[in-house]
């Protein structure tokens, strides 16, 4: 009666370790992830921290950064305008809120 399983039996039984190794592992996995030793290490770090940092470390400016503007960008002029113009409370009908 057993003489002919054959592959299909032999083939079962590694299919029905496997399972079970796997099923054992995951279980494993899951005690140590809330049994385990998973308490961070604590140390005292300190560190000092400069309130009034010194300015001549600073680098120099560039001869192209000390010169100012000659006349202001479009942008600048856009913001500008944006900023003088009147602020309304509702929005335009074109307009959505979201």
């Amino acid at each position: 009666m057993y003489e002919n399983k054959g592959e299909r039996g032999n083939s079962m039984r590694l299919l029905k370790v496997l399972a079970v190794l796997i099923l054992v592992g995951v279980i494993a996995l899951a005690g140590y992830a809330y049994f385990g030793d998973m308490e961070p290490t604590r140390t005292e770090v300190r560190h000092p921290v400069v309130v009034n940092p010194v300015t001549a470390t600073a680098p120099a400016p560039t001869e192209a950064a000390a010169e100012p503007a000659a006349e202001p960008s479009a942008i600048d002029s856009a913001v500008g305008e944006a900023m003088e113009a009147p602020a309304t409370d509702s929005p335009a009908s074109d307009q959505s809120l979201d």
